[in-house]
């Protein structure tokens, strides 16, 4: 009997030292949240930040408002569509000059059919 009650003893004991542990450890959690918190500057700014977004934010939604609508008048013409897909490409290929593997590919290709005709 005694060491049942030795067991149940030992495993209270074991239980409130792990639920102490866990409450020590969330309780640091919070705290450094709040620290953490305090150094921000700009939390305190978010809620202004929402009500009054810049200008920056303002010219972003106009130029996505502007990109919509061309995307929607190309989308209606397919010949729009098809020149909308090249200026793209061509852009795109502007920016990214080196292709790699797809490129090079691309010259393997060109230089074979180019010696066929021949």
């Amino acid at each position: 009997m005694q060491r049942i009650l030795a067991a149940i003893g030992q495993f209270v004991r074991s239980s409130l030292v792990v639920i102490a542990l866990v409450g020590l450890l969330s309780l640091s959690s919070v705290i450094m949240s709040q620290a953490s918190y305090a150094g921000n500057t700009n939390v305190s700014n978010f809620r202004a930040d929402q009500l009054n977004p810049s200008t920056a934010e303002k010219q972003s939604v106009e130029q996505r408002e502007q990109a919509y609508n061309n995307a929607t008048r190309a989308a209606k013409d397919p010949e729009g569509l098809e020149d909308e897909y090249e200026r793209n490409l061509e852009s795109y290929q502007e920016r990214q000059p080196n292709s790699g593997i797809v490129q090079g590919a691309k010259q393997l290709l060109e230089k074979v059919t180019n010696n066929d005709d021949d």
